[in-house]
This record gives structure tokens, sequence and C-alpha cells, in this order.
């Protein structure tokens, strides 16, 4: 059996539609040609130019649809086609409902990236929390303190692996520190609700002296250097961070330098500041760098810190705000004073509010010299 090939020519032309004797301009039509459909959108001048193989055959039509057959003729360069208003019509509704599918399509598309985005992000937390939480110790309760507050004791706790103590402060004010052996470095890692996690920084410890308050012989408090150290933080190295809308600016100004915290102090406010969103803050300090209270004999060990009160429109980080002034942001200091005492804080020094008749922020009490700055006390951790 003899075979034999030729080769056919590749011809250039142009369909024309029109609709009464008027060009459709404008309008999408469909070409099926070698099995594939090919859409088209008609130029000013109602054509659509084409480019086939001679003698082949192709339908034209809507899409999906072919409403005529005709074949490729060599020489015959437009090929006129006449369709109805419905055929008009019906173009425009497929265009309509087409650009429809395709938003869907791409909104589709970002729900499932974002989807992607969250699982990864929460993913990373429950590994960095798994990992936090290797070998959770057992808890025993052994005695308690002074003033009722209990003490416990850690068994199977892992020696320490590092040098540095890292602090895992959660969204709903849970306060984890792994590692507390070590002494050289401290880190804080805040985790929103959504798993999303934020390094807020590594910064060394400063080992400090110890001390502890008491009352003298007229009974009033004091305080007094004690056996051991305790080992402080630099606010500095963790005074603003900002990640979309997580984040803190936070100044002190401190004419004794009260610029030092306890991890666990730190990690509370650190908590409650991420808790909020993203705002600005202005305080006066917690302890000096050995430990000690500065003017204030409560700022013992970086455990006690006092805040400026927060102003309407940010107004407290360029003039003073004091409970009997006038753009004393009740919102925003209630809010504050309740992320604090989540995160573990539990005694709040103020003063009656001009602005509401004169009452207090909730949680706190009232307290001399304390009309300028909110003052709060020692916050919990959990070791793991």
């Amino acid at each position: 059996m003899l075979f034999l090939k030729a080769k056919l020519p590749v011809y250039l032309f142009k369909i024309n539609v029109k609709n009464k004797n008027q060009n459709v301009t404008n309008t999408l039509v469909s070409v099926f040609y070698r099995n594939r459909q090919i859409v088209k959108r008609t130029d000013a001048s109602g054509n659509i130019s084409l480019k086939m193989l001679v003698g082949f055959v192709y339908g034209f039509g809507l899409k999906n649809k072919v409403l005529e057959k005709v074949r490729v003729i060599e020489g015959l360069n437009v090929r006129y086609f006449n369709v109805n208003e419905g055929f008009v019509k019906a173009s425009k509704l497929q265009e309509i409902a087409d650009q429809k599918h395709k938003k869907a399509e791409q909104l589709k598309q970002k729900e499932d990236e974002l989807k992607r985005q969250q699982q990864k992000a929460q993913e990373e937390a429950e590994k960095a929390k798994s990992e936090a939480e290797k070998n959770q110790p057992i808890q025993n309760n052994t005695h308690t303190e002074n003033g009722g507050k209990p003490l416990t004791t850690v068994s199977n706790q892992p020696p320490p692996t590092s040098d540095t103590t890292r602090y895992h402060i959660y969204h709903d004010g849970k306060i984890k520190r792994e590692n507390k052996a070590a002494t050289g470095y401290a880190e804080f890692i805040y985790y929103e609700a959504n798993g999303t996690a934020h390094n807020l920084g590594k910064s060394a410890f400063i080992k400090a002296n110890k001390y502890e308050n008491y009352k003298d012989s007229q009974g009033k408090t004091q305080y007094r250097r004690i056996e051991g150290h305790s080992y402080l933080i630099d606010y500095s190295k963790h005074n603003n961070y900002k990640n979309n809308n997580v984040g803190y600016k936070w100044v002190i100004l401190s004419d004794d330098n009260r610029h030092y915290l306890s991890g666990i102090s730190l990690s509370a406010v650190l908590g409650a500041m991420c808790s909020l969103g993203y705002a600005e803050y202005h305080g006066s300090g917690f302890s000096k760098k050995d430990g000690s209270p500065g003017g204030s004999v409560s700022h013992i060990n970086g455990e006690c810190g006092d805040f400026r009160y927060i102003g309407t429109d940010n107004s407290h980080m360029t003039q003073h705000t004091y409970t009997t002034h006038n753009h004393f942001d009740w919102d925003k200091n209630v809010a504050f004073v309740e992320a604090l005492f989540k995160f573990g804080f539990k005694s709040f020094l103020s003063k009656p509010v001009k602005i509401k008749g004169n009452i207090m922020l909730p949680r706190t009490t009232s307290w001399p010299d304390h009309h300028n700055h909110l003052q709060r006390l020692r916050a919990n951790v959990q070791d793991i």
C-alpha cells in the first residue's frame, strides 16, 4: 500500500460578525478548530483574525456550542457570520459569568493560601510548644510561705542544656519558663491565639543583689540585703517590637535608673502589651541594676514596677497624664490593667479617676502619691 503526504498551506483570514448588517463589536465568540475551542473578541469592525490549514473544517459559535461549520477556503479572505440579538446577549451573559467564576477562583486561592499559612504557623507554634514542654516536670505542693502563697518543689526537672532561660508567653496569660537554672541569657517568645510566634528578643542576665522588705520598729516598710542573688534584664534590650498588629513601644524615664526587671516580670509586661495589639507605653521603672529599689522601697529584685497612665490620642507619650486630667483614657487604662492581671500581676496601686466621678480603676487600691502612675506587683510563672 502506498501512502502519500501532502503539505497543506496555512491560510490567514478574518471572520466578520454582523447583526442586521451592523458589525457586532467587542463581543466574545468561540471558534472550534482541531479539537480545540478558541475564544476571540471582535474588534471595532466586528472582525477577528485567524490562521488555519486550508481545507480544514472549523466551527463558529458560543462557548461549548457550535452554531455553524464551514471549511477554510484559500482565497476567501473574509468569512461573514450573521447572528441575532440572542447571540449577542448570550455572549455578554457568558462573559459576566466567566468573570464572576474567575474572581471566585481567585478568592478561593487566597483563602486556601491563608489557611495554609495559618496551618503552618500553628504547626510551628505546636512544634515550639512541644519542644518547650518535653519532659514536663511533676509539681508537688510542699508548704506555704508568709501570706499563704504556696511553695512548690519540682521533680524530674531535666538538667540545664544551655545558658538560656526561655519564657514562653501565651495570649491567654500563661507564662512557661524553660530551663530556669540558666543564668546566661533570657529569651522571650509570645504566641498569638492562632499560634503565630513572635520572638521578642534575647539578652544577657545581669547578676544583682537580692533584697527583702520588712517593717521597722515604727511599722514603716524598709528593705535589706539578704543571701543569694537575683538575675535581671535591661528593659532597653526589649523596649520595642512590631509585627503587623502585634507589638509595643515602651519608654522608661527614671531619675534613679530603674531600668531592670526580673525575667518573670518582664514576661508578664511583654505579654500584656502584645495581647492588646500595638500601642505605646511610658513608665518610671522597676529596679536599679543592683536589684535595689531606688527611691521607692518596694521596687526590689526587678519585681515591682510603675507605668504612667495612658492618655487619649497617645498624649501620655508627650505630656503628663494624671488621674485628675481630662485626657485620661479610661477604656485603655482599664484594658491595660486587665491584661496585666491576666498575665499574673495581682496588686495595683492607683488613685480615683476624675472623669469617672472619682471611682477607682478595676482591681486597684487607692494609695497616696499614685495619681501620676500605676504600680503593680509580682507576676506568676509555671516552670517546665
